[in-house]
């Protein structure tokens, strides 16, 4: 060791003394080096009576260095920016009017600004001076993935015109890209549009006519190309609904073709598709209340035309027609999605009127005729149907009278309604409706009194009827009153409303015979009437009156009656007989035969 040179008990680096100071103590700024000469630190010491250098210094240099050696560091580790906008390219095809964009990232630039950026440029120029071959294969595989994070969006993407600007946004993906101490950055790239040339631009449209015929909902719609375009025949269209057209329903017509098949033959279509408003149909009408008054004052006045002309002609010289008068309607459409064959829709004006006969081949009965108009159209001459079908339905009259309707509405409302509803929606109307809102008898109590009046009261004209025609003169009937009911229920509520029910109103009289041709004898008659429904406004209706049921002989008699003479024989062929089928209730007054 030197003389005056001592060694750093931390580094081990060479201190010398006081009378030669080091090279790392002249380091330290001149004026500095006074400053502290003149103000000895409270941390110097003396070894025999000489100062020591100052350690601080010593270690202060140390640590700079190290500082400049980790910025240094810092500064070369700082990974390598590379703006992706630099290699984005720009190319347009097509015409003007009709452009398109395409942007194309320079694969091969980036690839080698990359390897640039890594210093590694000159190896990979040179593959054969490559000492180890599989890393340089697999650095140049991390490129590649860097490069595939890279994607480029162009918009607008077509038909560009010149003088448009053009926008490409990058993205890419810097979590892989600077496993490979590099950084990609640029956003977007804009230009504009030049150096589109012109072509010439058909209107495909100008002479395609499009026509339209049928009936509404099944119109249909036709085209033909009738211009001068020697480009464009009708083959070249097509359309996107051409049946079951409506009136306001709109078609689209496109023509198959595309810009660059077109522009190898130097044209482009100006538009590929047009719409076009379907128009000047017949048009089947969907609901009553789009009918005219004065279309359906029309149709009034032919329905009665039809009734007046049906009952002259087919009713005999004793029957007559009176109090004609207009009830309701039922206007019935077809469903969509139901095949017809010209049946679109049905309106059925319903009359009623009251027949009588002056013989009194049956009884004064009112009867509803509902007549019905097929196919109810508007078109260019207004409103029209294409057939009048006359009156529908047939009944019979007290049993004995056969007519054209219903002697019961509610079974007009049944066949023409209900019977359809499968395939035809309806709509009641005018005071026919109350006969869709109908309800079933379940007991006696749901009769009211003052329907049972009126029954009772039909009831004893029938049984009056009877007597005056059928009873010798010498009989004598007294005492003729109700004694009581009975109501049978079927099982199986249904739509036949004839057969839900049946309701007998049970008469009794004392029958005696002036020449004894038999004992005084007491005479049950039931009148039977099936299928009571209760409809709005507590008013009732009788399906059919089936008239006096039973027929016995007198006691020790060759005479006979309708009705029954033993109370339990009466229960036991009106109750007991139908309990398969029915329930039954049995009035107080009439248990003593059966309950």
């Amino acid at each position: 060791m030197e003389d005056g040179v001592s060694v750093c008990s931390n580094c081990g680096a060479s201190i010398k003394t006081a009378n030669e100071p080091s090279q790392e103590a002249v380091a330290v700024p001149e004026a500095a080096e006074n400053a502290k000469a003149e103000t000895p630190s409270k941390t110097d010491s003396v070894s025999n009576g000489k100062k020591l250098p100052q350690k601080k210094f010593l270690i202060g240099g140390i640590a700079g260095t190290v500082i400049l050696i980790v910025m240094i560091a810092a500064v070369v580790l700082q990974p390598k920016k590379i703006n992706i906008e630099d290699y984005v390219s720009i190319s347009y095809s097509g015409y003007e009017g009709h452009g398109k964009p395409k942007a194309e990232l320079d694969i091969n630039g980036l690839y080698m600004a990359i390897m640039k950026a890594q210093g590694k440029e000159t190896d990979y120029k040179n593959i054969a001076s490559w000492n180890v071959l599989g890393s340089a294969v697999k650095d140049g595989a991390d490129i590649v993935r860097c490069i595939e994070t890279v994607e480029l969006s162009v918009t607008p993407g077509d038909g560009l015109s010149n003088g448009d600007k053009i926008t490409v946004a990058i993205t890419y993906d810097n979590d892989i890209v600077k496993k490979q101490n590099i950084r990609f950055t640029g956003k977007t790239v804009e230009t504009t549009v030049e150096g589109l040339e012109t072509i010439e631009e058909v209107d495909p449209f100008d002479g395609l006519v499009v026509t339209f015929d049928g009936t509404a909902p099944n119109g249909r719609a036709e085209y033909q190309y009738t211009g001068s375009s020697s480009y464009i025949d009708t083959y070249a269209f097509s359309i996107d609904k051409r049946d079951g057209l409506r009136n306001g329903d709109t078609v689209t017509v496109s023509i198959n073709t595309d810009d660059e098949y077109t522009m190898r033959y130097g044209y482009v279509v100006s538009e590929k598709e047009k719409q076009f408003t379907v128009s000047g149909l017949e048009e089947y009408v969907n609901k009553y209340s789009d009918l005219t008054d004065a279309f359906l004052d029309k149709l009034r006045a032919e329905a009665e035309d039809t009734i007046y002309s049906y009952t002259a002609g087919s009713y005999n010289d004793g029957t007559t027609l009176s109090d004609l008068a207009y009830v309701g309607y039922i206007f019935s459409m077809v469903k969509d999605g139901i095949g017809y064959d010209g049946d679109y829709n049905d309106l059925y004006l319903v009359y009623s009127g009251t027949v009588s006969n002056t013989d009194g081949d049956f009884r004064t009965s009112k009867v509803y005729y509902p007549v019905r108009f097929l196919d109810l159209m508007n078109g260019a001459d207004g409103m029209q149907y294409r057939e009048n079908r006359g009156i529908m339905g047939s009944s019979r009259v007290d049993k004995s009278y056969d007519t054209n309707g219903y002697v019961n509405p509610l079974i007009c409302y049944m066949d023409i309604v209900e019977s359809n509803r499968d395939s035809y929606t309806s709509e009641c109307g005018d005071g026919f409706e109350k006969f869709a809102d109908s309800e079933q008898i379940a007991s006696l109590a749901d009769i009211s009194d003052v329907y049972k009046e009126v029954l009772h009261a039909e009831a004893k004209d029938s049984i009056e009827s009877y007597i005056a025609s059928s009873y010798e003169p010498s009989f004598a009937v007294s005492g003729l009153a109700v004694v009581g009911e009975y109501l049978l229920l079927a099982k199986t509520q249904g739509t036949d409303y004839g057969n839900n029910n049946k309701y007998f109103v049970i008469y009794s009289a004392d029958v005696t015979s002036e020449d004894d041709a038999f004992p005084p004898t007491t005479v049950y008659f039931p009148v039977e009437y099936d299928g009571i429904v209760r409809l709005p406004d507590e008013e009732y209706m009788v399906t059919k009156a089936a008239g006096i049921m039973g027929n016995v002989a007198f006691p020790d008699s060759y005479y006979g009656t309708k009705g029954y003479i033993d109370g339990t024989e009466m229960y036991d062929k009106l109750v007991t007989i139908n309990r398969d089928l029915y329930t039954y209730e049995v009035s107080e007054s009439l248990k003593t035969f059966g309950e």
